[in-house]
């Protein structure tokens, strides 16, 4: 299958969307598909460099982006794209049932900033609660902005 898809737009599609879905066919002629994000990556996988060793004057034929449900970095060729389009974490939860919840508090303090979601299909989300300043008093806190992400799938 023939698309029109450049890396130009490829690269436009995920520098202005937190996730992408991704559906495409790998070499070996079995189709994927993939959540995937060049915008949320844990601390743990950044690239250690974002210089590249590839010839400029030759055009690029794969797009490299990390895979949230493997939570490692993966690449796919422009020319196997199926489809493509932005997916929001609302949508990417849909229809999926809750396994297991739990909460995470940073021991120095009385907050409980992060709950942590997991599926009945292993994949996982994380709202994160930030807050502006502190007054001493919990009471009188209120986020700054809620976050919400998508963790790597669980191990079976």
């Amino acid at each position: 299958m023939t698309n029109n898809y450049t890396y130009d737009d490829v690269s436009e599609i995920f520098k202005t969307n937190g996730y992408v879905n991704v559906t495409f066919t790998k070499k070996d002629g079995t189709e994927r598909n993939m959540v995937a994000t060049i915008n949320y990556i844990p601390e743990d996988s950044l690239p250690s460099s974002t210089h590249s060793t590839k010839d400029p004057s030759k055009p690029f034929t794969t797009y490299k982006c990390f895979d949230v449900e493997k939570g490692e970095w993966r690449s796919f060729s422009l020319s196997s794209i199926i489809s493509i389009s932005p997916i929001t974490v609302q949508e990417y939860v849909v229809g999926k049932t809750i396994e297991k919840m739990y909460f995470k508090g940073i021991p120095e303090y009385d907050d409980i900033p992060y709950a942590n979601i997991q599926f009945n299909d292993g994949a996982r989300i994380q709202f994160e609660a930030t807050y502006g300043s502190y007054s001493g008093f919990s009471k009188d806190e209120y986020p700054a902005y809620i976050n919400c992400k998508i963790l790597p799938k669980a191990e079976d």
